[in-house]
């Protein structure tokens, strides 16, 4: 969040950009991290959003959603060791949803995160917010939705 204001702080000083008509392409996370990027743009330096592919549901489950994919075309792998591999990603969803705010000060990482990390991304709805709703346009193959 913080990477995407210091550069557009960076792009209003440069005399080739219009510095009241400045918007943030994001993709993939950085689409899911748009509210909270309009959230810190305090200043309303941001013009608008585009999305390319940014997440619209929880990121956990996403990432389940990711490694069966994989996993499905994925052709060297033998049934057991993909089906591990599954349970592994099911099994970090499950023990994130688990989590309450006693786990917050853990250093036990999950997925390479700390508690505090997924408890913040808990009720994070990006869909819900403001920015999202009124701010941003969605790009999906090749084609601008609003």
């Amino acid at each position: 969040v913080e990477d995407v204001l210091f550069a557009v702080a960076y792009g209003k000083d440069a005399a080739q950009i219009d510095a009241d008509n400045i918007f943030v392409a994001a993709h993939s996370f950085g689409g899911y991290l748009i509210p909270r990027i309009d959230q810190a743009d305090t200043k309303g330096e941001i013009a608008g959003y585009i999305s390319l592919a940014g997440a619209a549901r929880p990121l956990m489950d996403l990432m389940v959603e990711q490694v069966q994919y994989i996993l499905s075309v994925t052709p060297e792998l033998t049934e057991a060791e993909k089906t591990a591999q599954l349970q592994q990603i099911q099994d970090a969803r499950d023990a994130v949803a688990g989590l309450t705010e006693a786990d917050s000060g853990s250093n036990q990482a999950i997925m390479g995160a700390y508690p505090s990390y997924w408890l913040d991304l808990g009720d994070y709805r990006p869909t819900e917010s403001k920015a999202w709703r009124s701010r941003c346009c969605f790009c999906r193959a090749g084609t601008i939705i609003r």
